[in-house]
């Protein structure tokens, strides 16, 4: 079985599987990420996605490399699955990685987690274990999601307009009461 093939059926196994055990009814979904500069949107179709939107998700089914390597270039869609979760607003956010062990007894998710925490914002992170049917599955929780990091960026970004001379302008547009918005919201990341 080839491994897009392997994908296709972990995404249906995983959704079948949050149906069982959530209750979610979910569904392969476009939805809008952002906007070209020409204006018209950029579109996205995600692996899990609820009726509302209200609950989005991406299923990635990796395996070490067959020399034991960590498979950084199959990882990578995992980063951009991240950064696509980033460009929705939704109540629930996660990504669902298949538990594949190493010959050193290393799990790829948890592998991975460790080393890309810091993409994953306001994103949660499941291994998934497939057991011999649906029952004896597992859905193992290993990172809840964080804070927006980015946020804060372009917050302090907009906070310093009023030191460089380049943006003058542009500070003077800025309304008193977004600049306040801004810095309380500056102030709930310092916390």
């Amino acid at each position: 079985m080839s491994s897009e093939m392997n994908s296709v059926l972990f995404e249906k196994r995983v959704r079948a599987f949050l149906d069982l055990k959530k209750g979610w009814k979910l569904s392969k979904r476009s939805l809008e990420i952002g906007r070209r500069d020409s204006g018209t949107p950029l579109i996205h179709e995600f692996d899990l996605v609820s009726e509302d939107v209200s609950v989005v998700g991406e299923c990635k089914c990796y395996k070490w490399t067959v020399s034991g390597n960590y498979p950084q270039g199959k990882i990578s869609t995992a980063n951009e699955a991240l950064f696509y979760l980033s460009r929705v607003n939704a109540k629930e956010k996660f990504l669902v990685l298949n538990e594949d062990i190493s010959l050193e007894g290393k799990s790829l998710p948890d592998v991975y987690v460790r080393r890309s925490s810091g993409l994953m914002d306001d994103i949660k992170v499941y291994k998934y274990v497939c057991g011999s049917n649906l029952e004896q599955d597992r859905l193992i929780k290993i990172r809840e999601k964080g804070k927006v990091w980015y946020h804060k960026l372009v917050a302090d970004d907009l906070l310093d307009f009023s030191k460089k001379e380049a943006y003058k302008t542009r500070c003077s547009e800025i309304d008193e009461e977004i600049q306040l918005k801004l810095k309380r919201l500056v102030e709930a990341f310092k916390k």
